[in-house]
């Protein structure tokens, strides 16, 4: 069975306090401010040695993260789908090629 996201979140403390992730990625999201106050996951989140936040918006999670990856804005995303294949450089990916 799939825990709930307050026992992943209350997982994720565990782990944290323990020391035990070195490397957190966050994608998109803001734990520091989302997270049930009790988790304390902003005390939490300083524990891991690396904390990488792919995010659109510069918020609390990306403030105490070590870097903090900016998001693609979707008109940036429709602009680099519209482009020629030869244009988009090898890191797109074609499903119909």
């Amino acid at each position: 069975d799939r825990p709930t996201h307050v026992e992943a979140m209350k997982s994720l403390v565990g782990d944290l306090q323990a020391g035990t992730i070195h490397t957190l990625v966050v994608l998109v999201g803001n734990p520091v401010y989302d997270a049930p106050a009790d988790l304390a996951f902003a005390d939490a989140l300083a524990k891991a040695g690396t904390i990488i936040h792919l995010s659109g918006y510069d918020n609390e999670t990306s403030r105490r993260s070590h870097w903090h990856v900016p998001r693609a804005h979707y008109l940036e995303r429709l602009a680099r789908a519209l482009r020629e294949p030869s244009e988009r450089g090898s890191w797109h990916c074609d499903p119909g090629a």
